[in-house]
């Protein structure tokens, strides 16, 4: 099979939690954003396409300064699986094998972690490679998902995203270990909370 994978970076949610468009808050000398983006090139995966929504003006500005691609979900306040079915429209007449879903604040991600589902992907195409975080008791994104998915990744609904389609195809789904703590950043406190380890090395990008 051809390393021939696409990669959605969902950025389109407003942050309503956070009261702040968290996509763009600062990250060393980048962005959440920006690092997600320079980890997954540092993966090496080529093809990046990034959605947005909320604030899509600014949110597209930092994300072209990345080298990406750009996917407007025009019905964000619809859910995350609204700009999963936009991703996914942009991508699926372009003969990809595959696709990776990534969440655009996830900075504790590593190069390592995203290098070994795509080489497990290449490894068993027909599985679904998902992320198995340190302190969840399921599976979740990042994620790779073989094309012959892409029609029911666009006939998701809700704000559940691709992770309804782990229980659904449970014995299709291969759970690659991943040692951060965090999943995503969804509060002040979890930012500022991760901020203060990322001072202080503890997580060393390979």
């Amino acid at each position: 099979m051809k390393d021939n994978i696409a990669v959605l970076i969902l950025a389109a949610g407003a942050s309503s939690r956070m009261k702040v468009q968290k996509q763009l808050l600062p990250w060393g000398d980048t962005t959440l954003l920006g690092n997600t983006i320079a980890t997954i090139e540092e993966a090496g995966y080529r093809s990046i396409y990034v959605v947005v929504g909320s604030d899509a003006k600014n949110v597209a500005q930092e994300a072209i300064k990345n080298n990406t691609q750009i996917v407007l979900n025009p019905n964000w306040e619809q859910g995350i699986s609204s700009s999963i079915a936009a991703g996914i429209s942009e991508i699926k007449g372009l003969h990809y094998e595959g696709v990776l879903i990534v969440l655009a604040d996830q900075p504790f991600l590593l190069s390592t972690d995203l290098f070994r589902l795509k080489k497990t992907f290449l490894e068993v195409g027909d599985k679904i490679i998902a992320s198995k975080f340190i302190k969840m008791n399921k599976p979740s994104v990042p994620a790779i998902f073989r094309k012959t998915m892409f029609d029911q990744l666009l006939a998701l609904k809700g704000d559940k995203g691709a992770t309804q389609l782990f229980s659904k195809h449970k014995k299709s789904v291969v759970e690659i270990s991943i040692q951060s703590e965090f999943l995503d950043i969804d509060t002040i406190e979890e930012y500022q909370k991760s901020l203060k380890i990322f001072s202080k090395n503890k997580y060393q990008k390979k």
